[in-house]
């Protein structure tokens, strides 16, 4: 158990007004892990295509001879080769350029899947950072309806219900507030790690 007197103390952190989609969709496509392992994934697959597509010429070596007698010398030039000479490869290549096409559909995939949790999470941010402002003022407001009314009350110039209640409207109030702050603070946390923009 915790003592008494233990505090924690933080900090929340939130993304600025002027961030803009494009640039948390721009940033996924370069930062993003996942969405870097799917492109380097399309690229391995292209890659197999053509060294399988070089795959149907023969590979050639060349190669020389000296031989020396009494008489004669002899120099030569040998080139050798596998046989058949000309290997379709039909097989292979269509195997690479159908496992490219799987690697290029679930890049497609997540590519998607990456937009639109992206414009999802920016639309509850931006509706949050609104939130935000908004409960601001009334905080204000109501605290200093609270201060008033408690001022007003010592003074018996109103009764406790009417204190009460300006007491639980600040409460109410604040309560929403960091509930708020806290939603932005998590929306905020997520978008930096689907989009790699950091939080400053």
């Amino acid at each position: 158990t915790l003592e008494n007197s233990f505090k924690l103390k933080g900090e929340f952190k939130f993304f600025s007004q002027n961030k803009t989609l494009n640039s948390f969709l721009k940033q996924a496509k370069t930062k993003n892990p996942l969405f870097l392992k799917e492109a380097e994934e399309l690229m391995l697959r292209d890659i197999n295509i053509k060294l399988e597509k070089a795959g149907r010429f023969p590979d050639l070596s060349i190669g020389g001879f000296f031989s020396r007698e009494i008489d004669k010398k002899t120099i030569g030039l040998g080139i050798s080769f596998p046989l058949p000479l000309w290997n379709n490869n039909s097989a292979q290549i269509s195997r690479a350029v159908s496992l490219r096409k799987k690697a290029k559909l679930e890049k497609k995939a997540y590519e998607n899947e990456l937009i639109e949790s992206l414009k999802r999470l920016y639309r509850e941010n931006k509706i949050l950072i609104r939130e935000k402002k908004l409960y601001q003022q009334l905080l204000k407001q109501t605290e200093k309806t609270f201060y008033l009314s408690e001022l007003l009350y010592k003074q018996a110039k109103i009764g406790l219900f009417s204190f009460l209640d300006s007491n639980k409207e600040y409460l109410n109030t604040k309560d929403k507030y960091y509930q708020i702050l806290y939603k932005l603070a998590v929306t905020s946390a997520k978008l930096e790690e689907i989009s790699g923009v950091e939080l400053k």
